[in-house]
Order: structure tokens, then C-alpha cells, then sequence
């Protein structure tokens, strides 16, 4: 019988467009979820009583338990002038029945995510697991943000959360104005710059591959000429890597990293939902191939 993977994303995504080539080639049926056009394009039911949901759309109706698969690739709500506070919320609990499903195999699952919005505990975890991390403050403290700043010469500055790109700060170019300017907006954080290449991995269950990002941005997303070398982790590295996609709860990740001169792999972060099609179509290492086997493959028992 074939199996129904439900990707959460839109179809101008070409994370989405290339898991939709490989799922039809294996007869797979795609249901194409943007959470944006809920209630527009797309509508829910729950049922009490028998403790099951149903997603109608254009493409069908389907019963939570008939879904095998999903794929967490964006999700966001509606927000316009007609859109209140209290409207989100209905539509995320709504949403959350959908994503707390347990028959669904999920890649990744809702605490994969939300775990991930917690960077400081995440980076903490890295530590614990015996990966190198950057020297870090994170926090709103004029006073204990300005100490970091002042014991580092060269730092990166970013949001806790994510979503904005990273900026990079000199220590004799700042000012404790600045910084308390900085961090009166939101909660930041900064981490002693490492000299180094950026290194970017994919784990797909036991799967790890590599390549070097060739950028001189501080933050390689924002280059469009940032160019990937072929690069192969040690093994005892690509085995950190599929150890922190497991202890994080993920079923794959994008491992950022940077590679010293020293020969040393700095952990940056862990993402449950990266972007991966140009990483494909320039390094030819066949994530979406391995993630569509993934999603047309069994739940796994324990993640």
C-alpha cells in the first residue's frame, strides 16, 4: 500500500519541490501542508470521543492515524490585521494535535524543535557531550555582557532564539553604551570569534556528510557566492555528530562547525529544520534521497 507523507512547507520551497520528486517516484502520496493557509487552505477536525483528528484540504481528507509520515521542513501562522493574539493561539492548539501525533513518524518531531529554541541549553548539552564549544555569555546584563565582551577580542553576536543573521564585534569598537543599547532590545548572545572555516554537516540517521562553506561572511547565509569544498569528518567527529542528533532527539540534523588551524571541530549549533537543496545541488551528497528513504521507511522505536 502506499504510504502518505505530509510535508510542512509550501511547494515554492526546493527543500520541498526535490522530497516531491523522490516521494512520487517511490508512489508515495504527498500531502503539501503551509500552516500559514490554515483555515484558508486547509482546515482540521478533532474528534473527543474517539480521540483522533482529521486534516481536510484540497488534496483530501485524512485521518491523523492515516498519515504514516511528515516531514518538518517551515512552519509559521497567518498574521495579519485580522489575525488577534487570541485567533494564533486557537490555530496553535489546534496545530498541536496534529503535531504531538504519535502514529505519525515524524523528521523532526515537535520536541525536536522546541529543543531547539533553547540554544543555551543545547550549546550546554554539546559541552556535555564532550564537544568543543565557543566560549559563550548569553543573557540581557549590561554589566556581565560587557566583562565578556572586554576579555575577547574578536567576538560574534547573535539572537538566543535564531532567525536573525550573526554579526561580528571587535572589542576596542564597542562601546559599554553600545552593548547596553544591544542587549536592552532582547536577551543576546556572544561568543569569542574562532578563526576557522566553516564546516556544515548533515546527519540522516546513521548517515554523515560534509563540506566546507568557502565565505568571508560572518554569517556564510547571507553570501550568495559562498562556494562548497569536498570535506570528510574523522570518524570519532562523525560520530560526535550522529551522537548529538540522537541525544537531541533528532532523527537528522545540520551541524555547523568551525575547523581551527589546530585541527580542532568548534560546535556552533544543531538544526532539526535546515535548508539543504543548495547544499545538494553543490556538494551532490544526496540528503533528500536519504531523507525520502526515511520518510517512506518504519518508525523507528525509540529516537
Amino acid at each position: 500500500m502506499a504510504k502518505t507523507v505530509l510535508l510542512l512547507g509550501d511547494t515554492s520551497h526546493p527543500e520541498i519541490q526535490l522530497l516531491q520528486r523522490h516521494l512520487s517516484s517511490a508512489g508515495a502520496k504527498r500531502l503539501i501542508l503551509d500552516t500559514a493557509q490554515f483555515a484558508k487552505q486547509f482546515h482540521m477536525s478533532w474528534s473527543v470521543s474517539r480521540n483522533s483528528g482529521v486534516l481536510h484540504s484540497s488534496q483530501g481528507h485524512y485521518a491523523f492515524e492515516d498519515i504514516d509520515s511528515a516531514f518538518w521542513f517551515r512552519y509559521s501562522l497567518s498574521a495579519n490585521e485580522a489575525t488577534t493574539m487570541q485567533t494564533q493561539k486557537d490555530y496553535q492548539a489546534m496545530l498541536g494535535t496534529l503535531l504531538a501525533c504519535k502514529s505519525i513518524n515524524w523528521c523532526n518531531n515537535v520536541e525536536a524543535i522546541r529543543y531547539h529554541q533553547q540554544k543555551p541549553v543545547q550549546l550546554a548539552h554539546a559541552s556535555q557531550l564532550g564537544l568543543i564549544t565557543p566560549p559563550t555569555y548569553i543573557g540581557n546584563h549590561v554589566d556581565q555582557a560587557w566583562a565578556f565582551v572586554q576579555s575577547h577580542e574578536s567576538l560574534i553576536c547573535k539572537p538566543v532564539h535564531g532567525g536573525r543573521h550573526t554579526i561580528q564585534i571587535r572589542r576596542n569598537e564597542v562601546s559599554v553604551t553600545d552593548i547596553k543599547q544591544m542587549v536592552s532590545q532582547s536577551p543576546l548572545t556572544f561568543q569569542r570569534f574562532i578563526e576557522g572555516t566553516n564546516i556544515r554537516t548533515y546527519v540522516i540517521g546513521d548517515s554523515v556528510h560534509s563540506a566546507e562553506i568557502c565565505s568571508g561572511a560572518t554569517d556564510f547565509r547571507t553570501d550568495s557566492n559562498a562556494r562548497l569544498l569536498a570535506h570528510t569528518l574523522p570518524d570519532a567527529t562523525a560520530q560526535q555528530a550522529i551522537d548529538v542528533c540522537r541525544a537531541f532527539g533528532m532523527r537528522w540534523t545540520a551541524i555547523d562547525w568551525r575547523f581551527t588551524s589546530e585541527g580542532e571541530y568548534v560546535f556552533l549549533e544543531a538544526n532539526p529544520a535546515p535548508c539543504f537543496a543548495e547544499f545538494e545541488h553543490q556538494s551532490g551528497h544526496p540528503v533528500s534521497h536519504l531523507l525520502a528513504q526515511m520518510l517512506l521507511g518504519p518508525k523507528p522505536s525509540k529516537v
